[in-house]
């Protein structure tokens, strides 16, 4: 790509908007809206519900986990059969990990 041309004696070169809008003194770029409702509503709709009893996961802070807290709620029922003949039952606790942009989303999401 071709050079732009610069005003003499200017040297500085930026490599992404963070460092230009510090050059330049500007505050740093807010990702969480400021409305209260809207904000509920976003957190909400992130964490999502349980597939067994409905209610919303919880996201265990320090983490990249979340997951359903209610006490009734034993988890997602999983069956096999033994080897005499019986069935096994047990059961799996619903969680939902999440990968670095949802950690990301997830920390702006709930900074208090």
């Amino acid at each position: 790509m071709r050079e732009f041309r610069k005003a003499k004696g200017v040297t500085e070169r930026y490599t992404s908007l963070d460092e230009l809008r510090t050059a330049f003194g500007l505050k740093a770029v807010r990702k969480r809206t400021t409305d209260a409702e809207k904000l509920k509503a976003q957190r909400e709709k992130f964490v999502g519900t349980c597939k067994v009893c409905k209610q919303p996961l919880s996201w265990i802070e320090g983490t990249n986990t979340l997951a359903c807290k209610n006490p009734e709620c034993k988890g997602v029922k999983m069956t096999s059969k033994n080897e005499d003949g019986t069935d096994k039952v047990w059961y799996i606790p619903v969680t939902r990990m999440l990968d670095s942009d949802g950690m990301e989303i997830a920390l702006r999401l709930f900074e208090e």
